[in-house]
């Protein structure tokens, strides 16, 4: 139970987002076929419909005075759920000033292939919400999938006060290797932890990672969730698993909330994952690499693979 205070606190930061979206001007929109600006490129999907480019002058209230924080982002406007696979020029050295946005109630699905940004704020994933500030649905939610052998870094810039990846309360985030957890529908994998801890529940029936179709519970050993990690190795001996390396500030979360902000749901099935919240020694400096923001909580967080 938080008190009436961290309440108010976590309103103020959510207005503050909220204001910073609705300040910045549109800007100089892309044109309606262009996949490729600001040094990130897009494979699939249509331009104009589920993506957009845009250039934003993007202002930040303080939670309490008159003081504000300005950064000048160029945004990847997720707009549709079409799945998009992203990449950045120059990989692996790092695109500047990127934001991959994902717009209120966008059930967004990209792909992460070699992708090296360094930003403010490198991922949004905006809220959904009414006039009053509250959620409202359909939430917004985001699925990155990391491809095989891609090495991707999202950093948030040292000082500018921004989460690595922001999935604040009312949102929704799922990070998956290129074995997805889904069944053979598409739909998501529904785990029942109570019911089935640590297998894939009985009658889901889904593409394991040897490319073989299982219906869990109907043959011995068909319901591990090992089935819906990558397994296979390179020359090396080498897993081929996508990686993904997040950094977040002082105070904001490498992945989920900025401070005073609660996280939102956060689901992680698949990926190597390693994540940096800075400050480590500075009495000021106190937030979850993955979590909440300094003076916010963790909000929902399961981990069904990866490492």
């Amino acid at each position: 139970m938080f008190s009436a205070a961290h309440e108010a606190a976590t309103s103020a930061v959510e207005k503050a987002f909220a204001r910073a979206a609705a300040d910045g001007p549109d800007g100089d929109a892309a044109r309606a076929d262009e996949r490729s600006r600001f040094g990130i490129n897009v494979a699939g999907g249509t331009p104009g419909v589920d993506f957009e480019f845009v250039d934003d002058t993007y202002t930040r209230h303080a939670r309490t005075g008159g003081n504000t924080l300005v950064d000048n982002l160029h945004k990847l406007v997720i707009k549709g759920s079409a799945e998009l696979t992203l990449s950045t020029d120059g990989f692996p050295s790092a695109t500047q000033n990127v934001t991959i946005w994902v717009n209120p109630g966008v059930q967004a699905n990209i792909v992460l292939n070699n992708v090296n940004i360094d930003s403010p704020i490198p991922c949004h994933i905006e809220r959904n919400r009414d006039a009053d500030g509250k959620t409202v649905l359909p939430q917004t939610r985001l699925r990155i999938t990391l491809a095989e052998n891609s090495d991707n870094t999202l950093t948030a810039t040292d000082g500018r006060q921004g989460p690595g990846i922001h999935c604040g309360e009312g949102t929704e985030l799922v990070i998956d290797d290129h074995v997805p957890n889904v069944t053979t529908s598409g739909e998501p994998i529904k785990m029942d932890p109570e019911h089935y801890p640590g297998k894939i529940p009985a009658g889901t029936t889904f593409v394991g990672n040897d490319g073989k179709t299982y219906t869990a519970g109907t043959t011995p050993g068909g319901d591990r969730l090992s089935l819906l990690e990558n397994a296979t190795r390179n020359a090396s001996k080498e897993l081929t698993t996508g990686k993904l390396t997040v950094t977040g500030n002082s105070l904001e979360a490498a992945i989920g909330s900025v401070q005073y902000e609660d996280a939102g749901d956060m689901t992680f099935n698949g990926g190597i994952i390693t994540t940096y919240a800075r400050g480590a020694g500075n009495s000021y400096a106190y937030t979850a690499s993955i979590g909440g923001g300094a003076g916010g909580s963790g909000g929902k967080m399961t981990f069904n693979g990866g490492v």
